[in-house]
């Protein structure tokens, strides 16, 4: 993979080593200890299957302070509509059904915000083994919005 940010590469980097030989690692494998100058950047989704639905468990505060609002417990078609609703789960189910990686250019159209622009790089999680349960992201944001 190519990074254009270095927190994309870090936490690739760590998330690979976690996960050794395995698809992908466990969310116990993942000590936030051993990344938590990443914490503010990171959002986990819970993925519920039949049917296939993402519910987010974790904002960073940098995140929530960026989006001007905290996403935590909601669904993703809570906050997101219409098209892009269907554009979102896309790459969510990417990952998910996958087990790929995958670093998307976003904006936060959804909060009100489509000024604030986003990496997002998207790494799966795994309990069993055998399907994703847990994405990670991990979120360089681009620009912030003015403080006025």
């Amino acid at each position: 993979m190519h990074f254009q940010h270095s927190i994309h590469q870090k936490f690739y980097e760590y998330w690979n080593k976690k996960r050794g030989k395995r698809a992908a690692p466990s969310r116990s494998d993942m000590d936030p200890i051993e990344f938590h100058k990443l914490l503010p950047n990171l959002i986990i989704y819970r993925v519920e299957e039949t049917p296939r639905n993402y519910q987010i468990s974790l904002v960073g505060t940098g995140l929530t302070e960026a989006l001007g609002k905290d996403l935590t417990g909601l669904y993703l078609n809570e906050f997101i509509h219409d098209e892009q609703l269907q554009h979102a789960r896309n790459q969510l189910d990417d990952v998910a059904i996958n087990f790929q990686p995958r670093i998307d250019e976003l904006d936060a159209g959804f909060a009100g915000k489509p000024h604030v622009k986003y990496s997002r790089l998207l790494l799966p999680l795994s309990s069993d083994g055998e399907r994703a349960d847990r994405l990670i992201g991990c979120l360089a944001v681009n620009q912030r919005p003015e403080n006025r």
